[in-house]
């Protein structure tokens, strides 16, 4: 099947990066500021596609990562935006605890959309106590290296955690590679389009 810009705007699947992308390029950055109802009936009529509620969500997110700290700060922003880049519906009105996967999962996003500096990501104690219960729950008992900053419960018991780092890893590594594969096709796209 050729992949085209309709394509990865129908798919539930794309990446939040590369459909933010197809949105800057149609509309370049003033899209940022627009309402998501228009920028989604932006996208229906020039691309002539429906976009799902998950698509322009998954916009959403990326763009409060992109210009707002709010990501950073916030952990229920945290929370919905870490669900929506692992391709879940998520909302402000239900909560629903992450999984440590998710945050694992949503990592290669998130540096890719903060230009790759893991290390200029500064997460705010809120939003890594919120992460180091969630690793608490997977079992983690120190900071995972995929997330070194969360502030783990004390008391828990300093085990071997070698299994679940690795896990962790082999989580971000594959969404790593599949978010690097979407967007050299998406490039690939652009330059024919």
């Amino acid at each position: 099947m050729v992949e085209t810009t309709l394509t990865f705007l129908k798919k539930e699947s794309t990446p939040a990066t590369v459909l933010l992308s197809i949105a800057v390029g149609k509309y370049g950055l003033d899209c940022f500021e627009w309402f998501p109802a228009l920028l989604r009936k932006e996208l229906h009529e020039d691309c002539d596609v429906d976009i799902t509620d998950l698509q322009a969500d998954k916009i959403q997110a990326a763009i409060i990562i992109l210009t707002t700290d709010l990501f950073e700060t916030n952990w229920q922003v945290f929370n919905v935006c870490v669900r929506l880049l692992n391709n879940e519906y998520a909302d402000f009105e239900t909560f629903e605890p992450l999984e440590a996967e998710f945050i694992a999962g949503a990592m290669p996003e998130i540096e890719y959309l903060r230009n790759g500096d893991e290390d200029g990501i500064i997460f705010s104690d809120e939003v890594n106590v919120y992460a180091g219960l969630v690793f608490s729950e997977y079992g983690c008992s120190k900071a995972p290296d995929v997330f070194p900053t969360a502030i783990m419960p004390t008391g828990l018991n300093d085990g071997d955690m070698k299994d679940k780092n690795e896990a962790l890893k082999e989580m971000y590594q594959a969404k790593k590679d599949h978010l690097e594969q979407t967007i050299k096709k998406s490039e690939e796209i652009h330059q024919v389009d």
